[in-house]
């Protein structure tokens, strides 16, 4: 009963490894795993690539196909705009806008 030779010390050593081990792979492994599983429902798919679609087509579109100050929104959002402003800006104000002198309407 005294105190545990030099050999058992490095097998109890070298076994708490191993699960340090084994934990920091189960860890990664699922990172690794989960790129390739689809978690998304056939709804959410066909909403995600009629997004998709209309990105592209923003991205190609010019000035005669798409109303510039209806998709505004969709260029910021999908983060196109500094490189679609200039081939689909209008070049005059839209006649509902005031400017800063007086309001909508």
């Amino acid at each position: 009963i005294g105190a545990p030779s030099h050999i058992e010390h490095q097998t109890m050593r070298n076994g708490s490894g191993i699960s340090y081990a084994a934990s920091v792979m189960l860890f990664l492994g699922s990172f690794v795993l989960i790129q390739f599983v689809d978690y998304r429902e056939k709804n959410n798919l066909s909403d995600y690539s009629d997004l998709v679609n209309y990105r592209k087509f923003l991205w190609r579109a010019t000035a005669g196909d798409v109303d510039y100050y209806a998709a505004l929104p969709y260029l910021y959002a999908f983060g196109i705009k500094p490189f679609t402003a200039k081939k689909l800006k209008p070049a005059a104000l839209p006649a509902w806008y005031k400017g800063t002198e007086g309001g909508l309407l």
